[in-house]
């Protein structure tokens, strides 16, 4: 049936468990399994209710001072920064990095805090979609989002699943960025079955 299976993560717990499914139905099935790291296009911080212009930032310049920033709060020990700084650079802004900070999911974050440099180096050039990477992916591919998360995540799964011939999109009704496991199951299982 399906000889290799392409999974998409952003480093999320959530995430993570989907990997863990797909080797598990990998192993199951004798397939291969690949995996592609996955963000929204590039969004400058939003600030209140109004962003901040700054002709000059760029951004691959905006990312290469984050990089700076966040290679300096490790060197100090502070994972904090470093995680705030890396999720402020993907488009999460003040107010939810703060609300993360106090879901208990921060506290892993900041034990992966010292992997940051090696997500940002593999994201490439102004953490932009890898188009040309995944052009070539000709697995059967299902995309997915959910239906009341962000519109740069709305608008990322597009741009994946119109990057990914033949590949398959859909909208998780009444799901944010963590879907629930009751709605996700059903939805693996008919593109798998």
């Amino acid at each position: 049936m399906y000889k290799h299976i392409l999974v998409p993560t952003d480093g999320t717990r959530l995430s993570a468990k989907a990997v863990k499914a797909a080797a598990r139905l990998a192993k199951q099935i004798g397939a291969r399994i690949s995996g592609v790291y996955v963000i929204p296009p590039y969004v400058p911080p939003m600030y209140g209710e109004a962003a901040i212009y700054v002709p000059e930032i760029t951004p691959k310049r905006y990312k290469e001072l984050s990089e700076k920033e966040a290679r300096k709060a490790l060197a100090a020990g502070d994972n904090g920064s470093a995680v705030a700084l890396f999720v402020r650079s993907v488009g999460v802004s003040d107010k939810q990095v703060e609300a993360m900070r106090h879901m208990p999911m921060w506290n892993g974050l900041e034990k992966l805090a010292p992997t940051l440099a090696y997500d940002s180096e593999g994201l490439g050039e102004g953490h932009a979609l890898p188009a040309a990477l995944l052009s070539r992916v000709r697995t059967p591919t299902l995309v997915m989002h959910g239906g009341a998360g962000s519109p740069a995540m709305r608008d990322a799964a597009l741009a994946i699943s119109e990057a990914i011939p033949r590949a398959e999109l859909r909208t998780l009704a009444r799901q944010t960025h963590g879907v629930s496991p009751t709605v996700l199951a059903p939805v693996l299982e008919e593109f798998f079955a």
